[in-house]
């Protein structure tokens, strides 16, 4: 599995607190299910403000993090 990160899409569950929780991620042509396993907001190299990223894990137990970019999301594999 690479660890280069790639563009991707995201699904997420809303709440009420205005949080967001990923619900699957898109990997090579399909959907993966995943689960939280944590979330951090991190400041960007360049401009204001901060972007999310989350570590997630599949169901196959691989996991991933993900982050916010300034055009979208982008992911890679952690092993």
């Amino acid at each position: 599995m690479s660890r280069d990160w790639f563009p991707t899409k995201a699904r997420f569950l809303s709440s009420g607190r205005a949080r967001q929780t990923p619900l699957a991620i898109w990997v090579q042509g399909r959907w993966l299910e995943v689960r939280l396993l944590g979330e951090e907001l991190v400041a960007p190299l360049e401009g204001p403000g901060h972007l999310r990223r989350y570590r997630l894990e599949d169901r196959g137990g691989r996991r991933w993090e993900l982050r916010q970019d300034q055009e979208g999301w982008l992911c890679r594999g952690l092993h």
